[in-house]
């Protein structure tokens, strides 16, 4: 560090190979244009606009309250249970509700193998570990959800369902047999009206998608290593792209970080409809058509004939729309 700064630039000019006249003019006039390089990075621990909703989790597992998360596709229901999952401890994941027998028997043989090695001996004696798959096949789905809970501690285990979305009534009843001796978390998109006695004393936590303040802030944190030619253009599209649904910003944002340089052009020409929301006019149109058609009631009472015309097909229209709306209804993307 006491070395003059001359020596040590002359040092270093001693080192380094120096270009010969002709690279020196090719370099001059046609020099190398460099590219920006994405640097891509672990997106898995962010969590944007989520603290409420996150605490009120925390507060209501630690209390042992089954609960079940709602909102809609890529608001972030997932996240949230990943998240708690690393909080509490003892967590059963079930993962597959269509078979939920192969459900509850992989479940049972994960009890014995690792936690209850000891009520399996004493239940099934000197039984081989490794054919208990065959005799825990033979037992009914009542059967198993007793043997589950009786080598269990009540509450000692939270249950985590990714999805109960197009649960069958199979899955209800097993849930109805658990829901007292586990701690239940589970997430929908929503709820069936017949299914709503399973969850008659779960807590419901409400999520949409994000504030246009934590939206942006989102946003910012996935995009600090990009570079754009206007970083605030860049903002505005992707919320406007996403109306503030995380899942929607994540996928935006991957795609342009598939793009080597991000002008304005470019910017705007990469959209993501998935997250906008859709807004059904029919009833308005059926009003509408209901409007017109009282003027030919209207004309009839008034003696002008001159719009009873128009009334008459809006009418027919009117009569017809039952089976004319569902032809113009959306069957793909």
């Amino acid at each position: 560090t006491h070395i003059p700064v001359d020596q040590l630039r002359s040092n270093i000019s001693s080192l380094a190979k120096k270009k010969t006249f002709f690279r020196r003019w090719v370099d001059y006039f046609f020099p190398i244009k460099s590219k920006p390089i994405n640097i891509s990075f672990s997106q898995q621990n962010i969590s944007v606009g989520r603290n409420d909703e996150l605490q009120l989790l925390q507060g209501l597992s630690l209390k042992r309250v089954n609960t079940f998360i709602i909102g809609d596709i890529g608001v972030g229901k997932s996240h949230l249970l990943e998240q708690i999952c690393v909080s509490i401890d003892h967590v059963l994941r079930f993962d597959d509700l269509d078979n939920i027998k192969r459900t509850l028997g992989n479940t049972l043989l994960y009890l014995y193998k690792n936690e209850k090695q000891t009520v399996y001996n004493l239940i099934y004696g000197d039984f081989d570990l490794n054919k208990a798959q065959t005799r825990i096949t033979r037992e009914s789905v009542a059967n198993l959800c007793d043997e589950i809970k009786k080598v269990t501690v009540k509450k000692e285990y939270t249950i985590v369902i990714d999805s109960i979305d197009g649960i069958t009534p199979k899955t209800v009843r097993v849930l109805e047999l658990l829901k007292d001796h586990f701690t239940i978390i589970a997430a929908a998109r929503s709820i069936k009206v017949n299914h709503t006695s399973l969850f008659w004393d779960f807590e419901r936590i409400q999520i949409k998608s994000l504030s246009r303040h934590h939206a942006l802030e989102l946003i910012q944190r996935l995009t600090h290593d990009l570079e754009v030619e206007d970083y605030y253009v860049l903002l505005n599209h992707i919320y406007e792209q996403t109306n503030g649904n995380p899942r929607a910003i994540y996928e935006l944002v991957n795609r342009y970080r598939k793009e080597p340089i991000l002008t304005k052009e470019v910017v705007k020409s990469i959209r993501h409809a998935g997250a906008l929301p859709e807004y059904d006019m029919t009833i308005f149109i059926a009003i509408i058509l209901g409007a017109i058609a009282c003027l030919r009631y209207f004309t009839a009472e008034t003696g002008n004939v001159s719009l009873r015309t128009i009334g008459g097909c809006a009418l027919i229209l009117l009569l017809l729309s039952r089976y004319i709306f569902p032809k113009f209804k959306r069957k793909y993307i």
